[in-house]
């Protein structure tokens, strides 16, 4: 995927201190960010998308598929940056 292809979108961005994250787009579609500790108080962070396409065809499906593919790892990939760079700083 190029990073023209892109989109921008509007999220209600909901946090649950210390636990879990919510981002819920205008269409209905949700990706959650869970936050957990293993035994020896290393971080996991769980990620689940829920794509919403109401109305899409199965042709149009298969392409949102794909390419809600990219974007989630893009999001995953990102979102570890960001929680590394968090933990070496000592903000969590």
């Amino acid at each position: 995927m190029l990073i023209e292809d892109l989109r921008k979108v509007k999220q209600t961005i909901i946090a649950y201190e210390d636990t879990k994250i919510d981002f819920i787009e205008e269409n209905g579609s949700r990706i959650h960010n869970v936050i957990s500790e293993g035994e020896n108080g290393e971080l996991y962070m769980t990620y689940s998308f829920e794509w919403r396409h109401p109305g899409a065809s199965e042709e149009e499906m298969a392409e949102f598929a794909k390419n809600e593919k990219n974007i989630s790892k893009l999001a995953v990939h990102g979102s570890i940056k960001v929680m590394r760079e968090l933990v070496s700083s000592g903000k969590i």
